[in-house]
């Protein structure tokens, strides 16, 4: 599994080191110029994100296109609409219009376990597609706790990986112990996530301390000048439990 660190802009280029590749935010690219050409410059692997998580819906085909001109990433994520599975495999179709079929991550969606089964089947026996990104809140809401959208996850991860999907994409991270969960799923190759800097930086460490709720968002300028202790320590953990997934 190879691991990307979402991180407030003063934070970005100290830990741009410690990632296997870049996740990138398409509204962040068109908003900010220190974002857009620090990201140009990088030689890393890149997924541009279509920023539906951040935005509550996804930029438009016409805007991630932008943004992809700009950064010229190697796989963009298709628009996803929360619980919408129709809607958000029209989008993939849609992206196929604008991108290469071979550049596209297909991201699931769906209200239900059967829709969201239907999905990953269309997905991948009619689109011919060999992989697929799978949110972090899937069949959740956002008032949801972590276990629940661990346990949700992990069904649907269970049935990718049944459907014989090539690489499977975290898209955000619940819990260590969801994680662990994968051990024995190879195709789980990627996962992106701020988790390890957004705990830390309201000093919570991995394995000792509560974890954050996803609904909690913090003022990354007001903590500027926090100790970074806590950050290293839950990417540290965060390193050895990829490592354990990979070894395994």
């Amino acid at each position: 599994m190879e691991l990307a660190l979402e991180s407030p802009f003063y934070l970005t280029e100290e830990l741009h080191c410690l990632v296997d590749y870049d996740f990138l935010l398409a509204h962040l690219v068109l908003q900010s110029e220190f974002y857009a050409t620090f990201y140009t410059k990088s030689t890393n692997f890149k997924i541009l994100d279509n920023s539906t998580n951040e935005l509550g819906s996804p930029m438009s085909l016409l805007d991630i296109q932008q943004a992809a001109n700009i950064v010229q990433p190697d796989y963009v994520c298709s628009p996803d609409y929360l619980g919408d599975a129709q809607r958000t495999l029209h989008a993939v179709r849609e992206t196929c219009n604008k991108f290469s079929r071979g550049r596209i991550l297909p991201i699931v969606q769906g209200s239900t376990i059967e829709e969201v089964t239907t999905f990953l089947e269309i997905l991948k026996f009619e689109e011919d597609f060999d992989r697929v990104a799978i949110p972090y809140d899937i069949l959740c809401s956002k008032g949801s706790s972590l276990e629940e959208m661990s346990e949700a996850r992990s069904c649907v991860v269970s049935q990718a990986v049944d459907d014989d999907f090539g690489w499977i994409h975290l898209l955000g991270m619940n819990s260590i112990d969801e994680l662990q969960s994968y051990k024995d799923y190879s195709a789980v190759q990627s996962i992106d996530t701020g988790s390890p800097i957004t705990n830390g930086l309201d000093d919570r460490r991995f394995g000792i301390d509560e974890q954050l709720p996803k609904t909690v968002f913090l003022n990354f300028d007001s903590l500027k000048g926090r100790d970074l202790g806590p950050v290293y320590y839950n990417i540290a953990v965060l390193r050895r439990e990829i490592l354990q997934h990979n070894l395994d």
